[in-house]
C-alpha cells in the first residue's frame, strides 16, 4: 500500500502551521524517492497516493514497490499463487 503522509494537529495556530509544513515537506521528499525509484513522474505519483493505493504482490512488482515476490511451496494453498507468479516471470 502507499498513500501520503498524514497527521492531525491541535495547538497554537503557529504549532500547527509549523506541523503542517512539515508534513508537506515529508510528502515532497516522499514523492522524489517514489519518483526516482520506481521510475513515474512525481505527477503521476502524487496523483497515485493522494487516496491509499492497495497492491497485491504481482501489481506491486508490476507498479516498481518491490523486486520480486518470494514464496515458498509449503501449503498446497500457495502452489496456486506461485505458479501464476512463476508464468507472469514475476519469480
Amino acid at each position: 500500500m502507499i498513500k501520503q503522509p498524514i497527521a492531525r494537529f491541535q495547538g497554537q495556530v503557529t504549532v500547527v502551521h509549523l506541523a503542517r509544513k512539515e508534513v508537506k515537506n515529508v510528502k515532497a521528499e516522499l514523492v522524489k524517492l517514489y519518483s526516482r525509484h520506481i521510475g513515474k513522474s512525481p505527477e503521476q505519483i502524487e496523483a497515485d497516493i493522494r487516496h491509499p493505493k492497495y497492491f497485491s504482490p504481482s501489481e506491486a512488482v508490476e507498479y516498481g514497490i518491490i523486486d520480486k515476490v518470494l514464496y515458498t511451496e509449503r501449503i498446497s494453498e500457495d502452489r496456486g499463487v506461485v505458479s501464476e507468479l512463476k508464468k507472469a516471470q514475476l519469480i
